[in-house]
C-alpha cells in the first residue's frame, strides 16, 4: 500500500508542474542515456540483457499529450470540448527492458505514475540503472521519483490500487449550492472537500459522468483535471453527456466549463 500512497502523491505533484515540464525533462533524460551510453554496455555484458539501445533512444521521440484538446467551441459564455488527461496510478507487468523503459516514457509524457512489476526483479540490472538516471533527471526538475517505480512481481497487490474500470455513474458535487442549475436526475449528489470527492469518484473506476457547481475558478480547474469520468462539466447538466474514448494511459473527456471571467480565483 505505501508504494502506491508514494505514487499516488508524487502524481498529483506532478500534475502541478508547469506546462513543458515533461517536455523538457524527456529532452534532458534522453541526453543522459546518450552521454551514459558507454556505462550501459558495459552493464549488459555483464548482465547479457537483450537491449536495443538505439531503440530505446528513438522511445523518447514522442508526441506531446498532457492537457491537449480538441474541437474547443464557445456557446453561450461556456467552452466545450475534448480535454485528454493522465488516469493516475498505472500498474503494469513487464520484463523486457525495452518495454520497461517505454513504460517509464510514456508516464512522464502523459504525466501518469506507473509502477511497473518485474518477475524477473534484479537491483543489478541495465533497467534500474536506467532508472536512476530518470530519477536523477526527475530531481533536477523537482518531479518527485516515487512517480516512476520498478518493484519485485510481489511488491504491490493490486486489489490496493485504483481500478480503471469504466461504470455508469453520474455525480454531482455541490460546492456551491448558490450555482445549481439544471436538473440531474439519477445522480449520486456529494458534498464535502474537493479532494474527498475526487477520491470517492476515482476509487469506484472510470465515472460516466461527474459534475462541479461552483463559482470557484481554481476548484472548478482542479476538478475538470483530477477527477476520472468521460464526462465533467462545471456548472452544466448531466444532460450534455456523451461517450468519450478511454485509451490505456489517458482520458479523453468531454469537458463543458464557463468562460474563466465567470468564476472568482
Amino acid at each position: 500500500m505505501k508504494n502506491f500512497l508514494l505514487a499516488k502523491a508524487a502524481y498529483y505533484m506532478y500534475l502541478e508542474r508547469d506546462e513543458g515540464t515533461e517536455t523538457n525533462l524527456l529532452s534532458y533524460i534522453k541526453e543522459r542515456i546518450i552521454a551514459e551510453k558507454e556505462a550501459i554496455e558495459k552493464l549488459v555484458e555483464i548482465t547479457h540483457e537483450e537491449i536495443d539501445l538505439d531503440k530505446i533512444i528513438e522511445l523518447f521521440n514522442v508526441e506531446e499529450v498532457y492537457k491537449s484538446s480538441k474541437k474547443m467551441t464557445m456557446v453561450n459564455d461556456f467552452i466545450s470540448g475534448v480535454l485528454v488527461t493522465p488516469k493516475g496510478v498505472i500498474v503494469k507487468e513487464e520484463t523486457t527492458i525495452n518495454e520497461v523503459v517505454k513504460y517509464y516514457i510514456t508516464a512522464l509524457n502523459t504525466r501518469n505514475a506507473v509502477i511497473i512489476k518485474d518477475i524477473n526483479y534484479n537491483e543489478a540490472s541495465v533497467k534500474n540503472l536506467i532508472l536512476l538516471i530518470f530519477h536523477e533527471a526527475m530531481k533536477k526538475f523537482e518531479v518527485d521519483e516515487k512517480l516512476i517505480q520498478l518493484l519485485p512481481n510481489e511488491g504491490i497487490d493490486e486489489s490496493e490500487v485504483y481500478n480503471f474500470e469504466e461504470n455508469r455513474n453520474n455525480y454531482v458535487y455541490l460546492e456551491d449550492k448558490k450555482y445549481i442549475g439544471e436538473k440531474n436526475e439519477g445522480c449520486i449528489v456529494l458534498e464535502g472537500n474537493i479532494d474527498d470527492v475526487r477520491e470517492k469518484i476515482n476509487i469506484e473506476g472510470i465515472a460516466n459522468g461527474a459534475i462541479i457547481y461552483t463559482s470557484n475558478k481554481d476548484k472548478a480547474y482542479k476538478f475538470l483535471n483530477r477527477v476520472n469520468a468521460k464526462n465533467v462539466f462545471v456548472n452544466a447538466g448531466i444532460v450534455n453527456a456523451k461517450e468519450a474514448e478511454v485509451s490505456e494511459w489517458v482520458i479523453n473527456k468531454n469537458v463543458i466549463y464557463p468562460m474563466p471571467q465567470k468564476l472568482k480565483s
